[in-house]
């Protein structure tokens, strides 16, 4: 009797052995998402086992399940997907969304899906990180910086290839939520396999300063995914480091001269400059221009480019410089101003300009300037003559004229001071060219060397000096409240400004 009961155990212990390798090799069943959380499988990367089936469900949208290979398909795209497919051979299926994708794509980038069918007896490949070793020391947003890792398939299939992300992150603790600074594509690990490689990241230019832990994420869906991530336990240090010596030019002054000036004429303009940074220039361009108001830009009329060498932070330069007033640039009043063709940090220091204008004439015309400024007369008007003053600054002219009344006064009468028939005529207004056009002023009220009572000054007339030369004009006068009206020739009395005057007017 007890012969036949160990025999017995003997047969269920054998069948029990028998069997204990299919217990092991059970199928799985492996559920995928389709649509849930966007336009995606998942998980849309799965490694299973032969006989191991993947039952794929959604709850809302328009998606089916479609293998590239066209091996299976679950119909149409339309809502409540309920679909399961078994598969009984190794290999690699590729799958997708007729809805939203097509075959072939990326399966991170678009709704498409991998099953890796693995054969060898069950298991399942664990990919764990091992270590995480960051170089050390202190790092530049842009800057690199090498990753020594080391990951392990801890489990007993082999894996699926895989990609490894790089993470900078201000705690010990790595997510994808952290600064991700790289990454690298990595082959399948059989069971027990160990992989090693240094990953090259970069560090984004936008990175805030500070420490960082350096870690790293497997990105697979495997039966453990809790050892998918590492870091270096080893902060390392971001800093921003000062910005590098720059120069800074400014344009302090520029010099250009007062007066007339014919179109084509060439005038010297001097622009001084000063390097306030911290590091050579280099060569730069100055750009002048003349300019209808005294704010100078790039559109205004360019009249000349003069180059200039490097300056070292601190120095100055400055120095005559020749431009040329255009031939087609319409006669007017003109300021000349500059640009420093450089490119710095603040701009608008690159700028200035001379606040007295210029007048430009037509070519071969006579320009009123400053070097007309002496006594002339008629000489056919003996002890009588003209004073004339020209403000170039402000383009105007004034006349005195004394002269006699157009009458000659009763004999007998006495003037106080001076002859009774002796007159002052006075005249300001403005010019242009070789031509002034002015206003003739009473004046009456005052007395004699003293401040009171004040006097009054009002229109009388007008009066035209025309200039030929610089020393000869014509003096044109109307003043209607004494019925007079004419015109005087007029000369130099000495010719001691002629040569200042022909400098100006014939530049």
């Amino acid at each position: 009797m007890k012969a036949v009961k160990v025999l017995k155990f003997r047969f269920l212990l054998g069948i029990a052995t028998l069997f204990l390798p299919l217990v092991a090799a059970a199928a799985t069943t492996h559920e995928v998402k389709v649509g849930s959380g966007g336009l995606k499988f998942s998980p849309n990367d799965l490694t299973i086992q032969v006989g191991d089936t993947v039952h794929w469900t959604s709850t809302g949208g328009t998606h089916n399940v479609v293998a590239d290979d066209g091996s299976f398909r679950n119909g149409n795209p339309g809502p409540n997907i309920n679909f399961s497919k078994t598969f009984n051979s190794a290999g690699v299926i590729l799958y997708y969304c007729e809805q939203h994708s097509s075959p072939g794509q990326n399966i991170n980038s678009s709704m498409n899906g991998r099953i890796t069918v693995q054969s060898g007896g069950g298991g399942a490949a664990d990919l764990g990180v091992q270590s995480v070793d960051a170089t050390n020391g202190t790092y530049a947003p842009g800057d690199s910086i090498p990753i020594d890792i080391s990951i392990q398939n801890v489990g007993t299939a082999t894996s699926a290839a895989f990609t490894v992300s790089f993470y900078a992150s201000t705690d010990s603790t790595i997510t994808a939520a952290d600064t991700k600074i790289g990454s690298s594509s990595r082959t399948a690990l059989t069971a027990s396999q160990m992989g090693n490689f240094t990953g090259n990241a970069t560090f984004p230019a936008s990175i805030a300063d500070g420490s960082y832990f350096i870690g790293v994420i497997i990105e697979i869906s495997d039966t453990n995914n809790a050892n998918n991530t590492g870091h270096d336990n080893t902060t390392v240090t971001v800093d921003t480091p000062p910005p590098p010596p720059a120069a800074e030019i400014v344009l302090t002054e520029v010099n250009a001269p007062s007066g007339s000036f014919a179109q084509g004429a060439t005038i010297s303009v001097d622009a001084e400059v000063s390097n306030t940074g911290t590091a050579a220039s280099g060569a730069f361009s100055i750009k002048y221009y003349a300019s209808t108001n005294s704010s100078i830009n790039t559109s205004d009329r360019l009249i000349g480019t003069e180059n200039r060498g490097s300056l070292a932070a601190g120095e100055n330069s400055s120095g005559p410089f020749n431009a040329t007033i255009p031939a087609d640039l319409a006669p007017g009043a003109y300021f000349i101003g500059a640009i420093v063709n450089f490119d710095d940090s603040n701009s608008a220091d690159n700028v200035n300009v001379e606040l007295e204008a210029i007048t430009v004439t037509a070519a071969g015309g006579f320009a009123i300037n400053n070097g007309l400024n002496d006594t002339w007369r008629d000489i056919g008007t003996r002890g009588q003559g003209f004073f004339v003053t020209v403000f170039p600054d402000i383009q105007k002219m004034f006349v005195g004229w004394f002269t006699y009344d157009v009458e000659r006064p009763a004999q007998g009468v006495t003037a106080m001071l001076g002859e009774p028939g002796h007159r002052w005529v006075t005249a300001f207004g403005s010019y242009s060219g070789d031509t002034a056009t002015l206003d003739i002023e009473f004046t009456q009220g005052g007395v004699f060397n003293s401040g009171d009572p004040a006097p009054t000054q009002g229109p009388y007339g007008t009066m035209t000096v025309e200039f030929a030369n610089c020393s000869e004009g014509e003096v044109t006068y109307n003043i209607p409240s004494v019925g007079v009206a004419g015109s005087v020739p007029i000369t130099r009395v000495a010719n001691d400004n002629v040569a200042l005057c022909e400098a100006f007017a014939t530049p």
